[in-house]
């Protein structure tokens, strides 16, 4: 028998045994545990957890989106000034900038100020092509629609191109059109979007 062969036999039965022990089941659990603290935490702006974190070399940017999905204010000033990326993208390119304005109802109109006022990518592209301006163009309700105006407006204001298309074909008015959001479709068609 090849010795290789069974050297990997061999370790892969002792990962398959050590994970499996109870210890290593109990660590898992106490990671999951303290993840869960973190996200509740960020989420809710408990600035003496999240300074704790980043004061035992947390890194800035795990949960950075999260706050600003939040508009957890003091959690993401926070995590600014220890170095987050304000156009660090998830694995699907999505920015904090875009987190920030599709959640303009959570995050509030201040966090894309932020955000801009950061040096935050205006254009920044998704994977899938979207901008911040699009995801702006789509508020969850029709009482969060001024929000999204004002936001789409800073966008704009910051140099949003307006005529962009993501890889569906979907343009900002598109997306505005789309879900009947007559207000920011005004506003888009006076800074002169086409379909």
């Amino acid at each position: 028998m090849n010795k290789k062969y069974l050297c990997s036999k061999l370790g892969l039965l002792l990962a398959l045994i050590l994970l499996s022990s109870p210890s290593v089941a109990l660590a898992q659990t106490e990671v999951q545990s303290q993840d869960d603290i973190l996200i509740e935490a960020v989420s809710t702006d408990q600035i003496d957890v999240v300074k704790n974190y980043l004061d035992n070399g947390g890194d800035p940017d795990r949960y950075f989106a999260l706050a600003v999905s939040d508009g957890a204010m003091q959690s993401v000033q926070m995590m600014l000034r220890r170095g987050a990326n304000v156009n660090y993208g998830d694995q699907y390119g999505i920015t904090p900038l875009m987190v920030a304005a599709r959640y303009t109802y959570r995050a509030g109109v201040e966090m894309t100020k932020l955000l801009l006022d950061k040096g935050a990518v205006v254009n920044a592209k998704s994977l899938k092509d979207s901008t911040a301006l699009m995801f702006a163009c789509s508020p969850p309700a029709q009482y969060y629609e001024d929000d999204y105006v004002k936001v789409v407006q800073m966008l704009i204001a910051k140099g949003a191109k307006i005529n962009v298309k993501n890889q569906m074909g979907a343009s900002p008015l598109s997306v505005a059109t789309g879900g009947n959001w007559q207000k920011i479709v005004a506003v888009l068609k006076k800074a002169g979007a086409k379909f």
